[in-house]
């Protein structure tokens, strides 16, 4: 199978150097050019994840070569960038390249012997620059997994060792593992990582921790029973009252007023409490809390209960919620520990009385799930194994599954 050619942006005002460099480099290189720094900085964000070599003409109308090379070196850092200059420039490119802003520099007329050993050993930088990041990325997946594997079996332990006053544990933390929405080994900030993982002793301590601040949870869940009837409706009511900033929420109740809440109805609104208030915090003016009821006929709302809304965000943003590269969704160890922690008392909390949870958005700034009506017959109890063979099925999903930000594959 032959493979696929790398791509060369070459940027020049004058239709004659791009006409030679195309006739020079096409053999080898697929060659896409443009006229100007505009039009090249536009090609090099359509194409930038195929481009190895940013070569740019100094002297052009409008802004010079030199500043398209800067603004590519900080945007797109892995990209070889090139600049080529006439005799009369030599001293500008020779400073730029001392100074590291470039990797090389060619005068025109060139030789093209040389610009293709020049071009050839761009190339290869780029190509190691790729396979670097690609190895930095595959140890930091083994360990964010590893963190992740170690506070999954604290939460096992946990859920084991209480299993005669918290039911459906194992179906929380399955909801829990659910809401891991992306690969935990991609990651944008490498540094922020490292800091936050600098042994396998720390995290195993970290996880502990989490399952250790839980331990006042079985004593509260079996003061209040199992068996005490809960409506959902009068749960987020109780969350709704004692929060002025919602801007959409449930009706009240059908008529007259609404009934008293029974004591796991009043433990659930705490929890709910605790957990707005972990996502919202101090940025109530900034936050839009919606406690809303669901959209008949949605493929949400189907199947046996009524299905409720809730959603955390900034006022700003759209809905649905994009996509945001600065606040990346749930991977398993990005939470902060009081956003993790009041996350996994509210879904032990929901699930021992028999309601569920589905996620749909979960992230450090943002939340958005879907709540479904209680079911006091609820006994389905999922096993330590199952939630273990969901954490194997979801690490092959995330192993095979296409990914938009992984880095593409050598191509030489």
């Amino acid at each position: 199978m032959q493979r696929e050619k790398v791509k060369i942006l070459y940027v020049d005002d004058e239709d004659s150097w791009r006409s030679t460099f195309q006739r020079d480099m096409s053999e080898v290189y697929e060659v896409i050019t443009a006229r100007n720094a505009e039009e090249g900085w536009e090609l090099l964000n359509r194409h930038a994840r195929e481009i190895a070599v940013l070569i740019s003409d100094q002297r052009m109308p409008g802004r010079p070569g030199i500043e398209l090379l800067k603004q590519a070196r900080a945007y797109y850092p892995k990209i070889v960038r090139i600049i080529a200059t006439g005799l009369s420039e030599g001293n500008l490119s020779v400073h730029a390249t001392n100074l590291g802003s470039l990797y090389h520099h060619i005068g025109k007329p060139w030789n093209t012997d040389e610009l293709n050993a020049i071009v050839k050993r761009a190339v290869d930088v780029y190509q190691l620059r790729r396979e670097r990041d690609h190895l930095l990325e595959r140890k930091l997946s083994t360990i964010m997994r590893k963190n992740l594997e170690s506070k999954l079996q604290c939460l096992l332990v946990f859920g084991v060792a209480h299993k005669g006053s918290i039911h459906r544990a194992m179906d929380a933390f399955s909801t829990y593992l659910q809401g891991i929405t992306v690969d935990p080994g991609q990651l944008s900030d490498y540094r922020t990582v490292f800091r936050q993982a600098q042994s396998e002793l720390n995290c195993l301590l970290s996880n502990l921790g989490i399952a250790q601040s839980l331990y006042d949870l079985p004593d509260q869940l079996r003061a209040v029973g199992s068996d005490s009837a809960v409506d959902v409706r009068r749960v987020l009511l109780g969350a709704r009252d004692s929060c002025n900033q919602v801007i959409y929420s449930v009706r009240s109740a059908p008529a007259g007023r609404p009934e008293q809440r029974s004591a796991a109805e009043q433990l659930l609104v705490e929890r709910l409490l605790e957990l707005i208030q972990c996502w919202v915090g101090d940025q109530r003016d900034q936050k839009l809390l919606e406690i809303s009821e669901p959209v008949q006929g949605c493929s949400e709302s189907s199947g046996q209960g009524e299905m409720f809304h809730l959603r955390i965000c900034d006022y700003r943003d759209p809905d649905p919620l994009p996509e945001d590269h600065d606040d990346p969704r749930f991977n398993g160890i990005n939470l902060d520990e009081s956003r993790e922690l009041a996350w996994v008392r509210f879904l032990l909390s929901i699930y021992h009385f028999g309601g569920s949870i589905q996620v749909v958005h979960l992230s450090r700034s943002r939340l958005q799930i879907l709540m479904r009506q209680f079911d006091p017959q609820a006994k389905q109890e999922m096993t330590p194994s199952g939630l273990a063979s969901d954490l194997i099925l979801k690490f092959e999903t995330w192993n095979h599954a296409p990914k938009p930000d992984q880095p593409i594959k050598s191509d030489v």
